[in-house]
């Protein structure tokens, strides 16, 4: 066993496994609505026997059976309780910290029971994407063990509603210096459809944009010294696979890596693009 082997080994005993409220409280539940009345052995001897064995099982499964595997302590807690419809839930809460290097990963899965195969599609890039980034963490442990760094990986869900779902991936490095950047994954619920911004915008909706966010960025440079935007002559703003999402007035939000299109301390830029710049080819309500 190599010392790196023994250091993951040492910090993974170190983990707890800790019970969630609500598998406590459904167990209490379970144990406190037991029959009292005595039944004849004859008949429902083994019934109560068989009541335990399933609350303990329960236990099993939904809280020691996710930790089995020490490299990916999987999780259920945001799972549903039976009789909901699963939607979004963590598939991997990895954690690991030795004093010099820090992983902290929440992966997430969405289940869409009228887009199963949109969802699908959503899942296995998150997956691509999240087993990418792990693993690159732990090899820049092995070969710099000297060294310091840390990755953060974690997702919010931006709009989820009947005709419309955004989850939002998001990465954060700290190697050296540090970068961030982000996957925007969307399903269009009344089409049917796993939707990038090639699927809602025509071509003179794409130069729209463009245009829009050039006038802006220049407008925001006059303005405050401080701002500062660097765009390669090769580079083009708007593509058909940019990342985007719809905030809460409906307005197209453009969004940028950090690094992407200006200097580290601005950031991950976003530009919002007002409904009457570009044309779109499906209408969300």
């Amino acid at each position: 066993m190599t010392e790196f082997d023994k250091s993951i080994k040492k910090n993974i005993t170190k983990e707890t496994l800790e019970v969630p409220s609500y598998v406590s409280h459904m167990i209490d539940d379970t144990l406190e609505n037991l029959p009292e009345k005595e039944y004849k052995l004859q008949q429902y001897g083994y019934q109560k026997k068989w009541i335990a064995v399933a609350a303990v099982l329960s236990v099993f499964l939904l809280v020691f059976m996710p930790n089995i595997n020490v490299t990916y302590a999987q999780t259920l807690e945001n799972v549903p309780i039976i009789g909901d419809i699963v939607k979004i839930f963590t598939i991997h809460k990895d954690i690991y910290e030795d004093g010099k290097h820090e992983l902290q990963a929440e992966i997430p899965m969405v289940n869409d029971d009228k887009n199963q195969e949109e969802a699908t599609l959503m899942n296995k890039d998150i997956e691509q994407l999240s087993t990418a980034v792990i693993q690159k963490f732990y090899e820049e442990i092995e070969l710099s063990k000297d060294g310091y760094g840390s990755i953060y990986l974690d997702y919010e869900v931006i709009m989820n509603n009947a005709s419309w779902f955004s989850l939002k991936l998001n990465v954060n490095e700290i190697v050296g210096s540090s970068d961030s950047y982000a996957k925007i994954y969307h399903i269009d619920r009344i089409n049917g459809r796993y939707v990038q911004l090639k699927d809602l915008l025509n071509e003179d909706g794409m130069k729209a944009v463009e245009a829009y966010i050039l006038k802006t960025m220049q407008s925001q440079m006059e303005q405050d010294k401080k701002i500062e935007y660097v765009i390669e002559n090769d580079f083009k703003l708007v593509t058909g696979e940019s990342n985007f999402y719809y905030n809460e007035n409906m307005d197209l939000v453009i969004v940028y890596n950090k690094y992407e299109i200006a200097p580290g301390y601005m950031g991950c830029p976003e530009f919002i693009i007002p409904k009457d710049i570009y044309e779109c080819k499906i209408i969300i309500e």
